[in-house]
């Protein structure tokens, strides 16, 4: 992929993809199993380091085509 050629709204996908990924399979089950590593967690990442994961995890998400899996994603509405 062309990296030159990615539009603001596939940067948006990626990103929101990746995060909604890491906060809701990664973050916060961890907050729930593990309560006392959120000082931890929250005074070593940045809001680069998140961004650059999110996008990076948003991508693969997308490759792998990981929304097929969801009930009902063939149905066109």
């Amino acid at each position: 992929m062309d990296f030159k050629n990615v539009s603001l709204s596939e940067f948006v996908r990626y990103i929101l993809t990746g995060f909604n990924f890491l906060l809701f399979v990664v973050a916060l089950p961890t907050l729930y199993l593990q309560p006392d590593c959120v000082k931890d967690l929250l005074s070593d990442v940045s809001f680069l380091t998140i961004s650059l994961l999110s996008v990076s995890v948003g991508y693969l998400l997308d490759t792998l085509k990981v929304y097929q899996f969801a009930p009902r994603s063939k149905v066109h509405i």
